[in-house]
């Protein structure tokens, strides 16, 4: 839940909404954990980290140099949220161009889709099982 992007929090249905801005949110979200060893948002019940996820602005004073990429990863409008193609681009990841990352980017669905939850659940298991068969 603590990973969960704004988007899915406000469709409020049970169609699951992923892409590539639902896991840059939570690449943000994993980011900002491993710098504080905390997370963005709380709330003591799910409907409070709800309201956190969609009202309240995470607390990047620890981000150091890190503070605007992150404050781009965690923009809660997926318009102004930080792009996989900005990522991989930019100078803190490629140590100021001297590394550059290929990435196939049409690989990536550009759009959020949405699906019902039961079809989207069969798929992770499916991610999951092949996974753990490839491990063994």
């Amino acid at each position: 839940m603590k990973y969960m992007a704004p988007e899915i929090v406000k469709t409020g249905s049970e169609k699951i909404l992923h892409g590539k801005h639902v896991d840059v949110w939570a690449l943000g979200v994993s980011i900002y954990n491993m710098l504080s060893n905390d997370f963005p948002f709380h709330g003591r019940t799910i409907p409070e980290l709800q309201q956190a996820l969609l009202n309240d602005e995470p607390d990047l004073s620890k981000a150091g140099e890190l503070t605007p990429i992150l404050g781009g990863i965690l923009q809660k409008s997926i318009d102004q949220r930080t792009t996989v193609k900005d990522l991989i681009t930019h100078p803190w990841l490629t140590e100021n161009g001297a590394n550059s990352i290929s990435l196939d980017l049409s690989l990536i669905s550009s759009e959020l889709i949405e699906e019902d939850y039961d079809t989207f659940s069969q798929k992770v298991s499916l991610l999951i099982r092949w996974e753990t068969d490839k491990k063994c």
